[in-house]
This record gives structure tokens, C-alpha cells and sequence, in this order.
């Protein structure tokens, strides 16, 4: 009974490890010229005993995950940088990552990215057919531009060939 009692009492005196992020979830807003955007995650070692990020896993491959080191001693302050590809997402889009870690209370973490692209036009109709046999008339697409800054169309093309 009294080594049961003992044991109890020096429970909360444990070494663990603890890793405490300022925010789970970030959002960002692109630019239309934004290629990529970043996004950081701060965070603070907790705990009382070494943290080690083992693994930093995206769910998309438009993304990557990066931390300047795996270990960190308690009271020692990191981030995780996470670079997303903007490509041709458009509107919201949300992706995460999983960072794992030697912390047993909570080995793995999610950080949800949130990204905005804006729409910077719009075409009506969104795409265009001419049947087999009908005749090869001009068809008419309209370009709405929802951007405030204006907008020079460069170049148009078929995505067939032997469409011009």
C-alpha cells in the first residue's frame, strides 16, 4: 500500500514531452501572381524531456513541410514552414499536414492550411463544341475579369491541335 502511495504521489514529478502550437489552423489569402504561399506554424516545447518531430507528412503533393531541426529541448521555441503550391486551385481550398512526434500524449498533430484564391476572371460559355458534320461557324466566348487591376490577355489557344 505505501509503494502503491508512493508511486502515485511521484506520478506528476514524470519527465514527458509536450509541444504546444500557437494555432492548428492558418488561412491565407494569394495574390494573383502568388505562385506558392507559405504558411508557419510557431511552437513551443512544453514539456520537460527532448521533443523530436519524426516525421512531417502532407496530405497533398502541392505541398511541403520543413523544420530547420528534428530536436528541440524543453522550453525551446520552432516552427514548421509549410509551402503551397497555388497551381490552378481557385476559390478555397483546404489541405493539412500531420506532424509526428515522441510526445505519447499526443504523437501525432494536424495543421490545417487554408488557402484563398481569388478568381481573376470568368469565361461564359466555359467551353465550346462544334457536332460532326455541323458547319465550322465562330463561336463566341465572353471574359468577365473579376479583378480590380486590369488584365492583358497575352495569347489564346485550343487545347486540340488541329483547332485553331
Amino acid at each position: 500500500m505505501k509503494r502503491l502511495l508512493c508511486t502515485l504521489l511521484a506520478l506528476p514529478m514524470l519527465a514527458h514531452a509536450g509541444i504546444e502550437f500557437e494555432s492548428t489552423t492558418i488561412k491565407s489569402t494569394a495574390k494573383p501572381e502568388d505562385e506558392t504561399v507559405d504558411f508557419f506554424f510557431k511552437f513551443k516545447i512544453t514539456g520537460d524531456k527532448i521533443v523530436r518531430i519524426t516525421d512531417l507528412e502532407v496530405s497533398c503533393g502541392c505541398m511541403e513541410a520543413i523544420t530547420p531541426q528534428g530536436e528541440y529541448e524543453p522550453n525551446a521555441k520552432g516552427e514548421v514552414k509549410v509551402t503551397m503550391k497555388v497551381g490552378s486551385i481557385e476559390g478555397e481550398s483546404a489541405k493539412y499536414i500531420t506532424v509526428s512526434t515522441n510526445d505519447p500524449e499526443h504523437p501525432t498533430i494536424q495543421l490545417d492550411c487554408i488557402i484563398d484564391v481569388p478568381k481573376i476572371y470568368e469565361f461564359s460559355p466555359m467551353t465550346t463544341s462544334w457536332n460532326l458534320g455541323e458547319k465550322p461557324v465562330t463561336k463566341e466566348v465572353k471574359i468577365k475579369i473579376l479583378s480590380k487591376d486590369p488584365v492583358n490577355i497575352l495569347k489564346y489557344a485550343s487545347t486540340r491541335a488541329n483547332v485553331t
